[in-house]
């Protein structure tokens, strides 16, 4: 990870600490996450966009989790924005 920073205050959304992630594609295809998603009355599919959400653990404990938004891989190096919902271990309810 080359880049991190803990927030001194929450944002809305919870989000406490942010970084830049380095995932290398080394194929020639782009690769892109998207969510698919029907209408119920037509059946027609809807296709957006996808964050990739990942729970962290340590020590079989969960601490939080991290998102990557709208996440496309492109052929070589990708350096990406990353945000992190951590859990306080001294405030947890």
């Amino acid at each position: 990870m080359p880049y991190v920073k803990v927030l001194p205050k929450p944002e809305a959304d919870g989000t406490n600490m942010v970084g830049k992630v380095y995932i290398p594609n080394p194929t020639v295809m782009t690769i892109q996450m998207v969510s698919i998603e029907t209408t119920p009355l037509d059946s027609k599919l809807n296709k957006r966009q996808g964050d990739v959400l990942m729970d962290l653990f340590a020590n079989n404990t969960n601490i939080g989790n991290s998102t990557i938004s709208n996440l496309i891989l492109v052929p070589g190096n990708n350096t990406l924005d990353m945000t992190f919902v951590l859990c306080d271990p001294y405030n947890s309810a």
